[in-house]
């Protein structure tokens, strides 16, 4: 005869199966539906649409981050995985459960190498391992998750061959009548792993809502003069300015070239991406961003005023228009916790106090650990916010 199953294993036991279950999830949705090559795949329609080349080099790149929400949220749930497969050894051993010594052994190992090997792969974010070790590591991970899919199947093998022969093994794990709390704690847990499950379908849409917004997608057009952009006829003279000027001199024969200088309408770019980054498009920060502060010499306390001029002239914006914007950029770019570069920035501006930016080292410390997560492995700011943080 079976002995009692306890309340706290039956919870245990149908909180890993959960956690299983949106292991399985994540890892299927990283390597099949938002794949690297599957994102790739999505840009061969996208980009001709924009009028946007970008090397495969790049493309594989941004389809790196694209996908890196998929595996933080696959961590998760190997965390809490890996937890209840510590407790539930502990318990077994506690209360010498022994019965069928090998399929538990099975099922308790090949469930630790998993929680082991995937935490020293998401380590290696902020540890860096040798490829050699990750390939290994990566290569016992798959080896152990067939052992636990091998094991969990016999599992559920032995479970119905037991409920059948009348020794309601499933019905036991199925029973929560000794105390409704214990009941509201599953029905709480099955709540938690569907609002998980919610939030990573949330993040997997982002880039996908983000790269189809309407106002990113005409502040680029914008910002790149391919619309509302005023073209300018410039004649360039072919004999030397001096003698060009000269009223004497024969304008008739002078060879005149007219060339078309496109003037793209910055105005209604920043407009219009400033709307789209205050509505949370991290694509849309870093974009403006990095437009606004090749403007001007952001690093200096005192503006060169020739650039601020020029500034004025082709945004419409005043020097503290300008300062405001980027802040506001900044911030918004910061609050989605996916924009690498206006985190990055951020960092530095607490760091060094750019534009009246009260200096913070905690803060900055904060930003530049953020910038170090959220950015592309060979990141050139992950690679930076890494340096400067070991000189904080």
């Amino acid at each position: 005869m079976h002995k009692k199953i306890s309340t706290t294993e039956k919870i245990i036991h149908w909180s890993l199966f959960l956690s299983f279950l949106g292991l399985a999830a994540t890892a299927l949705a990283a390597e099949f539906f938002f794949s690297k090559e599957a994102i790739m795949d999505s840009f061969q329609k996208s980009l001709p649409l924009l009028n946007i080349d970008i090397a495969p080099a790049d493309q594989f790149f941004i389809a790196r981050i694209a996908r890196r929400d998929t595996w933080d949220v696959h961590f998760y749930f190997g965390a809490a995985f890996g937890s209840l497969i510590f407790l539930w050894a502990i318990i077994s051993i506690y209360k010498k459960q022994f019965g069928r010594y090998f399929t538990r052994a099975i099922f308790f190992t090949s469930g630790i190498i998993l929680t082991v090997t995937g935490t020293m792969m998401f380590l290696r974010l902020y540890y860096p391992l040798e490829e050699e070790i990750f390939g290994l590591l990566k290569k016992i991970h798959q080896y152990g998750y067939w052992i636990f899919i091998a094991s969990l199947l016999l599992h559920i093998v032995t479970a119905i061959y037991q409920e059948n022969k009348s020794r309601g093994v499933i019905s036991k794990m199925l029973n929560f009548k000794t105390n409704n709390i214990q009941v509201l704690a599953i029905i709480f847990l099955i709540a938690l792993c569907s609002q998980a499950a919610y939030a990573q379908e949330q993040k997997e849409s982002d880039f996908t809502r983000w790269k189809n917004d309407t106002n990113l997608l005409e502040g680029i057009m914008y910002l790149e003069g391919e619309k509302g952009a005023e073209i300018l006829k410039i004649e360039l003279a072919n004999c030397p300015y001096d003698k060009c000027a000269s009223e004497d001199t024969d304008k008739s024969s002078v060879a005149i070239k007219t060339i078309d200088v496109k003037k793209p309408d910055y105005k209604k770019a920043i407009e219009l991406l400033s709307i789209s980054s205050a509505n949370g498009n991290a694509i849309a920060s870093d974009k403006l961003l990095d437009f606004l502060l090749k403007r001007t010499n952001y690093k200096s306390k005192k503006p060169n005023w020739y650039l601020v001029d020029l500034l004025k002239k082709d945004t419409s914006l005043s020097y503290e228009e300008y300062k405001s914007t980027v802040i506001n950029v900044l911030q918004n770019g910061v609050k989605t916790n996916k924009a690498c570069y206006s985190t990055y920035m951020m960092a530095e501006f607490y760091s060094n106090g750019y534009m009246g930016v009260h200096k913070s080292r905690e803060e900055a410390i904060r930003q530049y650990d953020l910038a170090s997560e959220i950015c592309p492995e060979n990141s050139f700011y992950k690679m930076m916010a890494v340096s400067k943080n070991r000189k904080q």
